[in-house]
């Protein structure tokens, strides 16, 4: 509690005799009640606009934190190819034989899991524990890699990408967005599930096989078709 000075308004101590900005007599009976002041009371306010500027933006990180945990969507999580001679076709493809293969989304999404030995269990930060793709049309291909983030946190990363084979095993890739979870990922943050999905991938060493024959691709209506 404190007193202000009428003359000058400046803040003095609750038993000041006067004022120590303007040396005027504080004259208690000629005080006003707005004259006491709570000095602990008007420090310890927050303005209004604070609180709710505090309240938007932790919204906003509850909404941003929610939309990265949602699933992606849109590719299958299947884990069975759907037929032995899906299989058996697969195997073929990683042999060295003049063939065209076609392969769906759900069975692709299901060798390549099988192929990179998933779900991992440990290794890292990130553990991937499911790897699919779906086929689009016009080249593009949607690949969500699912994983647990310090082994519980799930988060998928997704990117979608438009493939062009120049010539026999060069294979090149036009990123067209990215996403972590339902996040957009803009700028330099694409660089985030970019990377990570890239990384997986190299590892696998039937996909580098498969990559380092093929002589033209095409993929449209949920599958697609290698020529080796």
């Amino acid at each position: 509690m404190g007193l202000v000075c009428p003359k000058c308004h400046t803040d003095n101590l609750l038993n000041a005799i006067f004022c120590r900005g303007c040396g005027e007599r504080l004259n208690l009976n000629e005080m006003k009640p707005e004259d006491f002041i709570q000095k602990d009371d008007k420090k310890g306010v927050t303005p209004l606009w604070q609180k709710i500027f505090a309240s938007v933006v932790f919204g906003i990180i509850l909404v941003i934190g929610g939309l990265m945990i949602c699933p992606s969507g849109g590719a299958s999580k299947g884990t069975e190819v759907s037929s032995e001679e899906v299989s058996k076709n697969y195997k073929t493809l990683l042999k060295k034989k003049e063939k065209s293969f076609t392969f769906s989304s759900a069975d692709a999404s299901a060798l390549i899991t099988k192929a990179m030995n998933l779900p991992q269990q440990a290794g890292g930060d990130i553990l991937p524990q499911n790897f699919s793709v779906q086929f689009l049309d016009d080249d593009v291909i949607k690949v969500v890699m699912s994983t647990k983030v310090y082994g519980f946190l799930p988060v998928d990363y997704c990117v979608k990408a438009k493939f062009t084979v120049a010539s026999k095993g060069n294979v090149t890739w036009e990123v067209l967005g990215a996403k972590m979870g339902q996040v957009p990922m803009l700028f330099g943050l694409r660089d985030i599930p970019v990377e990570n999905v890239k990384r997986q991938a190299e590892s696998c060493s039937d996909l580098t096989k498969i990559k380092g024959k093929t002589k033209a691709a095409k993929c449209s209506g949920g599958q697609i078709t290698i020529e080796i």
